[in-house]
């Protein structure tokens, strides 16, 4: 309830610190509102065809459609005396805004990652898009050569299976244990 009284700046470092933290929000669109509610576009894949000189195109334009997303807030509370203000060594308001942006960070990569769509979740992810979601999560899974094995050549299959054009923009994730095992390879 006290939002207006927080300082632009601080408001801003606590922005800067979530974006830094968070590790999936670089890949995704990010879009404002003044509203509660935004409808944003979406579409199907494109497509290309030659055609002979002279001849037509017939139309392979994508489906159009529309999300309506929600906001939803997200916060971190947290409670100080006045004294304890007052008597701090430490800069607390600091102190708090980075805590608070850290673990903001975590918590929007995994509603990104697993949200349910359910209130007050995030409408969709990547992990359960629904009809309502932005549609674009292309989620390839890939079957190892053993099950639950990884090895090189798997690891060669996951890059080389993506379609070149993809390669550039395609991004793999996985937990600390995953990657551990990964770098390992």
């Amino acid at each position: 309830t006290a939002a207006p009284l927080i300082p632009l700046p601080l408001h801003n470092q606590l922005v800067l610190l979530k974006d830094k933290a968070s590790v999936i929000r670089p890949f995704c669109r990010v879009v404002t509102s003044p509203s509660l509610t935004l409808r944003v576009p979406k579409s199907g894949v494109a497509t290309a065809a030659m055609i002979a000189e002279g001849s037509s195109q017939t139309n392979t334009e994508p489906t159009l459609g529309s999300v309506l997303l929600h906001k939803k807030k997200m916060m971190a509370g947290f409670e100080a005396s006045e004294e304890s203000l007052l008597d701090s060594a430490f800069n607390v308001v600091s102190f708090f805004t980075e805590r608070a942006a850290s673990a903001m960070g975590a918590l929007e990569d995994v509603q990104i990652c697993t949200s349910d769509s359910g209130a007050p979740d995030i409408t969709g992810s990547l992990e359960t898009p629904n009809a309502d979601s932005a549609g674009a999560q292309t989620i390839a899974t890939f079957a190892e050569a053993t099950s639950t094995v990884i090895t090189y050549a798997d690891m060669l299959g996951m890059w080389f299976g993506v379609g070149k054009q993809y390669r550039n923009n395609a991004v793999w994730l996985g937990n600390t244990a995953l990657v551990l095992l990964l770098s390992q390879i």
